[in-house]
């Protein structure tokens, strides 16, 4: 038992040590005064739009050289909507269900978006100075999570929780090592030459594998990338039920935890059991240590992800308990279908 116990002190050391390298190297989008001409290539899936003016957002940028790119359904009702909307706009292309619209694209550079992330103004310029600046063949935006409703209080914190006491940041882009990756899906932003010549994902969008996998993919390939946090210009608005939200939150920390049953079930000893074991068997002198690392990483992650301190200090046992039931969830479902393979 004492074995065990200063295993998991040993590990929220650890974390204690990646949320503070992120916390004072403050991995986050920054606002660029740089002006850029080239043209951006926006390739979204008309499927996954809920809202009734999806493309406003994107066409009261202050960077006016982009053009969007729309891959419609084939459903007559919901394509003749966008054509309504959006047909007559001379920076949207409205492209058949079977057409490849990155092949389409006559931007320089192709940002693949979600449906519910929003661009502040300055987010694209800020977005190219890095691609400019490093000579970055993918960039990867993880969004800020914006509140939209109770259950959110409790699943929104969790992934930036899981990938800020994990992750260095800023490690992405120093070193070449596909160890360090992590990236999201919901806003990536490619140098389309590259690209295209690497013949990535024929036939898919890359959000269809998943924001770590790519980074990973291009690691492989020797090329340069990065990964930020959106802070205040790159921002998401959850959408969907408590079970949708639930489900996607377990498996964006599967993902983060490299897709690995093991490496989940030990997470989820160490994260969530350990503590509980921690409190029940040490008095409380000894507590005042595995107590404090897991106020200040609280803190240090609130602040980096746009979130409230005081509320996910309050809520930390009830997201911890969250976190684990998604993650047991997430790997039953994960070794059932394994078994039916």
């Amino acid at each position: 038992m004492i074995s065990f116990l200063y295993a998991i002190l040993v590990f929220l050391v650890l974390r204690f040590s990646v949320t503070l390298f992120n916390f004072l190297s403050n991995p986050k989008l920054g606002l660029s005064l740089r002006h850029y001409t080239d043209l951006i290539s926006i390739c979204i899936d008309a499927k996954d739009f809920t809202g009734e003016n999806p493309l406003d957002d994107l066409l009261t940028q202050d960077y006016q050289q982009i053009e969007i790119l729309v891959k419609l359904t084939g459903d007559p009702m919901l394509d003749y909507h966008w054509n309504t909307a959006y047909g007559h706009h001379r920076s949207v292309h409205l492209l058949g269900p079977g057409v490849d619209s990155r092949k389409e694209a006559s931007g320089n550079y192709l940002l693949f978006l979600k449906p519910s992330v929003v661009l502040k103004n300055g987010s694209l310029q800020s977005m190219m100075h890095r691609m400019k600046t490093f000579r970055l063949t993918l960039l990867s935006v993880i969004p800020a999570q914006v509140s939209t409703g109770f259950p959110d209080i409790f699943f929104q914190p969790l992934y930036n929780f899981v990938l800020l006491g994990l992750v260095p940041l800023r490690l992405i882009r120093l070193s070449g090592s596909p160890l360090f990756s992590a990236g999201s899906s919901e806003c990536m932003l490619f140098d389309k030459k590259v690209y295209l010549k690497e013949h990535w994902l024929d036939g898919l969008f890359p959000a269809d594998i998943g924001g770590i996998e790519m980074i990973k993919l291009v690691k492989e390939h020797r090329l340069k990338t990065e990964t930020l946090l959106g802070g205040r210009l790159v921002k998401s608005y959850a959408h969907g039920s408590a079970e949708v939200i639930f489900k996607r939150t377990g498996n964006r920390v599967y993902g983060l935890l490299g897709n690995n049953i093991f490496a989940l079930l030990c997470y989820l000893v160490l994260v969530v059991a350990g503590p509980v074991a921690m409190f029940f068997s040490l008095n409380l002198n000894l507590l005042i240590l595995p107590a404090g690392l897991i106020f200040l990483s609280r803190i240090m992650q609130s602040f980096l992800s746009g979130q409230s301190p005081v509320k996910n200090l309050i809520l930390h046992p009830l997201q911890m308990l969250v976190l684990g039931v998604s993650l047991i969830f997430t790997a039953a479902g994960r070794f059932i279908r394994s078994q039916q393979k």
